[in-house]
């Protein structure tokens, strides 16, 4: 969970070289770093809507079983709390 959130934080910069040098760290593969590469230039071309939308999407990211497993409860309270006051209206 932790990795891919850092991950989507960096496409979420819209800036290849973040996208990169976080995708270097788990040794993505070419085919791996061109499918970020097409996420990433999908939020460009959606622009700010799409980006300010995002913390709905790295909520339910969290509220996933496998995240759920990983992190505990207090946590994913303090994850969820936070992401909830970012939420634009």
């Amino acid at each position: 969970c932790l990795s891919f959130a850092r991950t989507y934080g960096a496409i979420l910069t819209l800036r290849r070289t973040f996208l990169h040098g976080d995708l270097s760290q788990f040794h993505a593969t070419v085919a791996e770093r061109v499918a970020f590469e097409k996420i990433q230039d999908c939020f460009r071309e959606e622009g700010q809507k799409t980006i300010i939308l995002n913390p709905q999407i790295m909520l339910s990211l969290y509220l996933s079983p496998e995240c759920k497993k990983y992190y505990g409860n207090d946590l994913l309270k303090k994850i969820q709390d936070f992401l909830n006051q970012s939420n634009i209206h």
